[in-house]
């Protein structure tokens, strides 16, 4: 019923309960002292105690992502986690939270959620997207005069061997935030299957050191 919920028993409770199926009669005392009573204790302190111990420990804690731990790897392994594109968290609590968002992360395909999706693992970056050539709108020859944001690089490009659309990713900083995070393998992993992502690191002036990523691409802060 609507009203139901599951409530926790005690070693009181299994020891009525059980008194209560037992047949009635001077064989089967209800008294305290004696040894019927006393099995019967020792049999509902394992249910009452280590049994719904445990059941309330999954129903209550480890069903719940956000507040598991016994079962963590468990809830980790259903959902792809550790993900080659993610550091590792130290913690269990960074281990939660990263699976609560694996689990509510929804997806999108526009330029500002990727850059959304960069500022979260502590980038900062911005995507130019070229189009395609398309007849009656695009130029023929040098183009790179016309090109409205001025950076002097051509809108459109035929790519072999076939035709895909092409973006850039250009980081411009990397915030006191980064986790260590392959953007390259991320970027990579949700981008439209028809594209082609290009990473620019040429903003980033100065390097101060470098780290290996998951990928093979390197970190620059």
């Amino acid at each position: 019923m609507a009203n139901d919920k599951w409530a926790q028993r005690t070693t009181v409770d299994y020891v009525h309960g059980w008194n209560e199926l037992l047949p009635t009669g001077p064989a089967w005392p209800r008294d305290p002292d004696t040894v019927l009573q006393s099995v019967v204790t020792g049999l509902a302190q394992i249910w009452g105690e280590e049994v719904e111990q445990s059941a309330a420990l999954l129903l209550v804690t480890e069903s719940y992502p956000r507040t598991t731990n016994v079962l963590l790897p468990d809830w980790e392994a259903a959902f792809g986690l550790p993900d080659q594109c993610l550091p590792i968290p130290s913690d269990v609590a960074a281990r939660q939270q990263t699976l609560v968002a694996r689990m509510t992360f929804l997806g999108a395909q526009s330029r500002q959620f990727f850059i959304a999706q960069a500022a979260l693992y502590g980038q900062t970056v911005s995507i130019r997207e070229y189009s395609p050539y398309q007849c009656g709108i695009s130029g023929v020859g040098d183009t790179t005069a016309i090109e409205p944001d001025g950076l002097g690089s051509y809108r459109w490009g035929l790519m072999r061997p076939e035709m895909r659309f092409v973006w850039t990713i250009t980081p411009t900083a990397l915030t006191a935030s980064w986790n260590g995070a392959d953007i390259y393998c991320i970027m990579n992993r949700w981008k439209p299957a028809h594209t082609q992502v290009v990473f620019d690191y040429s903003a980033l002036q100065e390097m101060q050191f470098s780290r290996p990523w998951n990928s093979g691409y390197v970190a620059v802060l």
